[in-house]
């Protein structure tokens, strides 16, 4: 029969593993939201992109990330034209879902 000390153990391995997973995970979904946001410039000429490029690279976290939408839509705008870069900013939401709240997730309507 396992004593109380073999199962506060046990418990305590399976959260490490647990948050050891969890954080493998999260740095994933950070990557691939980087990554994301980093393609949605990618055509984008003006000189302050380098900055913008620099800002997404040094995010630390879905939030940070997420806080640079309106730099992104500005320089995708002067480079294309405002509905693509509407476009582009809808095509990452689910990037950050379950990251950040979901009313600033969803699409807004009209």
């Amino acid at each position: 029969m396992p004593t109380w000390l073999t199962l506060w153990i046990q418990s305590s391995r399976s959260r490490a593993d647990r948050s050891t997973t969890t954080n493998a995970d999260s740095h994933h979904e950070l990557h691939s939201a980087r990554h994301a946001l980093l393609n949605c410039i990618h055509d984008c000429s003006d000189g302050s992109v380098r900055l913008l490029q620099k800002k997404i690279q040094q995010a630390q976290t879905h939030r940070d990330l997420w806080a640079l939408r309106s730099e992104i839509y500005q320089c995708v705008a002067m480079q294309h034209h405002q509905a693509m870069a509407t476009e582009r900013l809808q095509s990452l939401a689910h990037h950050f879902e379950g990251w950040v709240g979901s009313a600033d997730v969803r699409p807004r309507t009209k």
